[in-house]
């Protein structure tokens, strides 16, 4: 705050000349009196301001040695009698430029000598009230109107000798902030708020005492605007004027608030004093970044770094915390929640270390971000941006980086040279045609995968342990070097037609289907428990020595033979469409619980579920084996220890016999096995079965019966034949056929 004492003396003069009879009544004008006596005389005096270098209503004379009110013309004035509405006083030519106006005569006389009070501006909601319901407010200042808040009042004042002289008061403090604005900042809205005081922001003025009441509502902050958004690429000073109710803030905490058009925002912290009415304050500090008027971002952090949020007077969610709190904010999760706009004022959180602003996989487009700004966050360490519409993203300056997960955006290009402490990168699904990881030594996870990318040198990668470079437009690959590689997926190139990976001992997950590749060698590989080599030409594989394998997927090549004798921890195994006539080492795998191996040429297939093989087996396919002739997939043991539910064996036109009796079936579709001669299906969870297609099969070769329920009771099943099989119903034959009921389609 800054006072000039050496003005004070001048004020006073002022107030006390204005005041003077002189000044009051013009030495040659005729008062009239009306009948019945009246008041034909009214004087507005305003007192000066006790303090320089502000404004006030209506216009501030300053020439550096005063500070004066004048009234202005067409200022509106209000007189209200004790009983009946307030009068209307329009400040003419005459009176402008004075800080005493005069009223005298015709239509400006007052025609009772009841008490009268004063009041500055006259509002036009006043205009119905009386005296003791007089409404102020100081909601809504801007810099071209903040004069209308200097309010002016009086208590009531009884008229003497024709005249009423009301020398007004002001229930208002004068405000003059500068606040010094960091470069590239703007400021338009303005907001002054105490930290545990609170201001009389609105409500109504009893005026009908010798001293006007004040009846306040109260709030904790006021609002001003300039006139527009300013900005500068340098330092520059944020000055308005804000008019509030005189209030005691004397060692209160005060912190200016102010705020762009586009949303950002900075705070200043003041010191406040004891507002006295009719006064005037400078107050001035320095701004900061400090709080983010993104509503999305109430999501931010957990814990004691947690953002508070407020609803200020436009009904927008604000952080409601100081720059030292929003320096405690490391982790923001905005996940999913489909707002482009969400990230827009993530730099201020300078000391943030995790972001999550990814999207779900079924997020609208036009609520997905096109643009993210992390230059400022540059102690950032995880990013999270998937599922975007980001074009570009610069993190040159995010040098602290060890997760970037960038994917399934539209990046055309991607500069990770200066993140050389990376250990995980994920620029999938983007239309990166190169990726220079040169410097990422870092590295152990690399998906660059549904990129458009024709080479990829990860030669200086030693530590990369995970490498997805799936559907590319690579023609090969060299990972020799990366002795640490646990998975490598280069799928859907379709252009590799060799692989090497016989340095590659660590290696447990390979996927290299839809490439084409005519030999894969995996024998170094022993710690191998996943491999999916479909879509290939591979005519042999070995994998003998993979005996940790438990995922086998080889079909679609053009395999004659398959051994996995030795691959006993095997739990699924897809070898279909091969030229295989037998799968040797099958009963060895005594783990197995899904078996594909359909469109072979196999004559006989035959698995025997038993106490000590087969037990976890729950789904066989063995479709479209046109060469099928005898499919035999059965528990022998009693009671049962199959755990199959589904056996799919589809388009076996050659197939004449089936046994799969004892398992856990429920459905069995045997329509399309036209050549079927005999079937066992007994003892298995069935409701029904339809074998009116099986021209071929006679009743006295079914055997059906003896279903149970999931609960092991009894079940009857109902028997779908055509109509030569009814007539041979009474040929069922009564081994295994219990609870049958026979049925025409």
């Amino acid at each position: 705050m800054r006072i000039f004492k050496n003005l004070l003396p001048l004020c006073l003069l002022a107030a006390l000349t204005a005041c003077s009879e002189d000044a009051l009544v013009p030495q040659s004008e005729f008062v009239p009196t009306a009948e019945g006596g009246s008041v034909d005389l009214v004087s507005m005096v305003v007192p000066d301001i006790v303090m320089d270098d502000a404004t006030t209503r209506s216009r501030l004379i300053d020439d550096g040695s005063e500070l004066k009110f004048v009234w202005q013309e067409n200022d509106d004035i209000g007189v209200v009698p004790m009983s009946g509405r307030p009068l209307s006083f329009v400040i003419h030519a005459e009176n402008a430029g004075k800080n005493t106006a005069l009223f005298d005569g015709g239509g400006w006389a007052l025609k009772t000598n009841e008490k009268y009070a004063a009041f500055f501006p006259l509002d036009a909601k006043n205009q119905k009230t009386d005296i003791t319901h007089i409404t102020y407010s100081y909601i809504g200042q801007t810099q071209s109107n903040y004069s209308k808040y200097d309010f002016l009042v009086t208590g009531s004042v009884q008229p003497k000798d024709g005249a009423v002289n009301f020398t007004m008061k002001r229930l208002s403090a004068i405000l003059k902030i500068r606040i010094t604005m960091p470069a590239e900042s703007y400021g338009r809205y303005g907001t002054l708020v105490a930290s545990n005081a609170v201001f009389g922001v609105e409500g109504t003025l009893d005026l009908s005492g010798n001293e006007p009441v004040m009846n306040a509502n109260y709030s904790k902050m006021i609002q001003t605007q300039i006139a527009a958004d300013k900005s500068s690429s340098s330092e520059w000073t944020y000055e308005v004027i804000m008019m509030i109710p005189a209030t005691d803030l004397s060692g209160e905490s005060l912190m200016f608030r102010i705020i762009s058009d586009q949303g950002q925002s900075w705070e200043a912290p003041l010191t406040g004093a004891n507002f006295e009415a009719g006064k005037a304050y400078v107050l001035e500090g320095v701004a900061d970044e400090a709080k983010v008027r993104n509503k999305n971002l109430i999501h931010a952090s957990v814990g004691q770094t947690s953002l508070v949020f407020v609803t200020d007077y436009e009904g927008n969610l604000c952080v409601n915390r100081s720059r030292a709190v929003i320096d405690k904010v490391t982790e923001i999760d905005v996940q999913g929640l489909e707002d482009p706009t969400v990230c827009d004022e993530i730099g201020y959180f300078r000391n943030l270390k995790t972001l999550d602003c990814s999207n779900n996989y079924d997020t609208p487009v036009e609520k997905m971000i096109t643009s993210l700004d992390v230059s400022q966050n540059t102690a950032l360490t995880s990013l999270v941006c998937y599922y975007n519409q980001l074009t570009s993203l610069d993190v040159s300056k995010n040098t602290a980086l060890t997760t970037l997960d960038c994917g399934s955006n539209l990046i055309n290009s991607l500069d990770v040279t200066q993140n050389t402490v990376l250990t995980r990168l994920e620029c999938y699904g983007n239309n990166l045609k190169s990726l220079d990881i040169s410097n990422n030594q870092a590295l152990t996870y690399l998906n660059c995968g549904a990129n458009p990318l024709k080479t990829l040198d990860v030669s200086n990668n030693l530590l990369l342990e995970k490498l997805y470079v799936y559907q590319t437009a690579l023609s090969s690959i060299d990972v020799s070097s990366n002795l640490a590689l646990k998975e490598l997926n280069i799928s859907s190139n379709r252009r590799i037609t060799s692989l090497d990976v016989s340095n590659n001992t660590a290696l447990s997950r390979l996927s290299c289907y839809v490439n084409k590749l005519s030999s894969l060698d995996v024998s170094n590989n022993t710690a191998l428990t996943v491999l999916d080599c479909n879509d290939n030409q591979l005519t042999s594989l070995d994998v003998s020595n993979n005996t940790a394998l438990v995922r086998l997927e080889c079909n679609n090549n053009q395999l004659t033979s398959l051994n996995v004798s030795n691959n006993v921890a095997l739990n699924t195994l897809n070898c279909s469409n091969n030229q295989l006539t037998t799968i040797t080492g099958l009963n060895d795998c005594t783990n197995l619980v899904y078996l594909k191996c359909n469109e072979n040429p196999f004559t006989s297939f035959s698995i025997a579920i038993t106490s000590s093989s087969y037990t976890k087996l729950k789904e066989v396919e063995i479709l479209n084996c046109k060469s099928l002739t005898n499919l035999a997939v059965y528990c022998t043991a009693t009671p049962s220890v199959s755990s199959l539910t589904k056996l799919w064996m589809g388009g076996c036109t050659a197939l004449t016999t089936l046994n799969c009796y004892g398992n856990k079936l429920t459905s069995l579709a045997v329509s399309t096995c036209t050549a079927l001669t005999r079937l066992r299906c007994f003892k298995n969870q069935l409701s029904e079965l339809d074998i009116s297609k099986n021209t071929a099969l006679t009743m006295a070769n079914v055997q059906c019966g003896g279903q149970t329920t999931s609960s092991g009771s009894d079940r009857t099943i109902t028997l779908t034949v055509n109509a030569t099989q009814y007539a041979d119903k009474d040929n069922l034959s009564s081994s295994n056929n219990s609870n049958v009921t026979v049925v025409q389609e």
